[in-house]
């Protein structure tokens, strides 16, 4: 049985591309963006929010955090730590889609 990195045809093994090299830029870029529009309505009121929308923001931080870090973790081969991290953020996602 032919390795998955290598061709059907041939033994020659095949150059393997990242699909979104950039990704973690890309991301980066959205949560800044994300935080400088929340400056207003969240970050300068933050004693006049309750609790639920604290964790809310959290939630929602750790996992925009985590779309910067997994495809980090991905282009370094550190697969077992990438998908750890993927059921953490799911974990992390789901209770904060009703919000």
């Amino acid at each position: 049985m032919k390795e998955l990195n290598q061709d059907y045809f041939t033994s020659t093994p095949r150059k393997q591309t990242l699909l979104y090299p950039n990704a973690p830029w890309y991301f980066g870029l959205a949560v800044s963006i994300t935080w400088l529009g929340f400056s207003r309505s969240y970050f300068s009121r933050l004693t006049q929010t309750d609790l639920y929308h604290h964790l809310h923001g959290a939630s929602a931080g750790l996992w925009m955090g985590l779309l910067i870090l997994q495809p980090i973790l991905y282009r370094r081969g550190q697969l077992a730590l990438h998908r750890k991290l993927d059921w953490i953020g799911t974990i992390v996602l789901v209770p904060g889609l009703p919000c």
